[in-house]
C-alpha cells in the first residue's frame, strides 16, 4: 500500500512538470471564432477564423480572399437578408454571407455586434479588415490557431478584362500639375492609394481625378 502511494505521488509530481495548457488554447480559439486577425509583428497579414472549425484562413492576396468567400460563404436569399435590417441572427455570428439572388454579393457578419459589412470591392474588404481586424502576435497565431486549407483546384484565373471590370469603380485617373497616373480608392471619404512618383512633391490634393473605365 505504501509502495503504491509513493508511485502515485511520483506520477503527480511528474505530471505537474509538464506545461500542458490545452484548456487555454481551446478557450482562445473559441473566443476568436469568426474574427479577422492581423499579424501585428509581421506585415499586418490578415486571417479569417472560420466559426465552424475554428481554423484560420489567409486573406492576404485578392485571390486568397476570393477563395475564402467562395468556399466558406453561406448563401442567403434577398428576403432573409433584408428582413435582418443589417443585424444578422446570432447563429450567423462571424459568417461570410453571399446574396445568391444578387450577383453573389458578399457580407461579413461582425461577431461583436452582428452588423453586416459589405465585401464587394477590394477597397471595401480592405476597410473591413483594417477597422474590424484584431491584432495578434505571431506566437499566438502559430501555437493556438490551426491553419485551414482551401481547395484551389477549381480556382478561376481572371483575365485582365475581368479584373478591370471588377475594379473599375475603385480605380481613378489622377492628374497633378507635374504628373499623372492611376490610383485606387481605399476610403469612402476620398482617400486614394497611388504610386509615389505620381504625387511626388505635391503638397495639395490632385487638381483633377476621374473614374477609369
Amino acid at each position: 500500500m505504501k509502495k503504491q502511494f509513493t508511485i502515485l505521488l511520483i506520477i503527480i509530481f511528474v505530471l505537474g512538470l509538464i506545461p500542458i495548457n490545452f484548456s487555454n488554447a481551446s478557450s482562445i480559439s473559441t473566443r476568436l471564432k469568426g474574427r479577422i486577425l492581423l499579424q501585428v509583428e509581421s506585415k499586418g497579414e490578415a486571417w479569417y477564423i472560420n466559426p465552424d472549425n475554428e481554423k484560420r484562413y489567409y486573406l492576404g492576396r485578392p485571390a486568397d480572399a476570393f477563395q475564402v468567400m467562395r468556399e466558406l460563404g453561406l448563401g442567403v436569399s434577398n428576403k432573409d437578408f433584408d428582413s435582418w435590417n443589417n443585424n444578422a441572427p446570432s447563429r450567423l455570428s462571424g459568417k461570410i454571407l453571399l446574396k445568391v439572388e444578387d450577383s453573389g454579393k458578399a457580407y461579413y457578419v461582425n461577431p461583436v455586434d452582428l452588423k453586416m459589412h459589405y465585401l464587394g470591392r477590394p477597397s471595401d474588404a480592405f476597410r473591413v479588415m483594417r477597422e474590424l481586424g484584431l491584432g495578434i502576435t505571431n506566437n499566438d497565431l502559430d501555437t493556438v490557431l490551426e491553419k485551414g486549407q482551401i481547395d484551389t483546384s477549381n480556382l478561376k484565373l481572371l483575365s485582365n478584362a475581368e479584373i478591370i471590370e471588377q475594379l473599375k469603380d475603385s480605380v481613378v485617373y489622377i492628374e497633378t500639375k507635374d504628373s499623372s497616373g492611376s490610383g485606387f480608392i481605399v476610403e469612402s471619404n476620398g482617400y486614394i492609394l497611388t504610386n509615389a512618383h505620381v504625387v511626388q512633391g505635391v503638397l495639395i490634393s490632385p487638381v483633377y481625378t476621374e473614374p477609369v473605365g
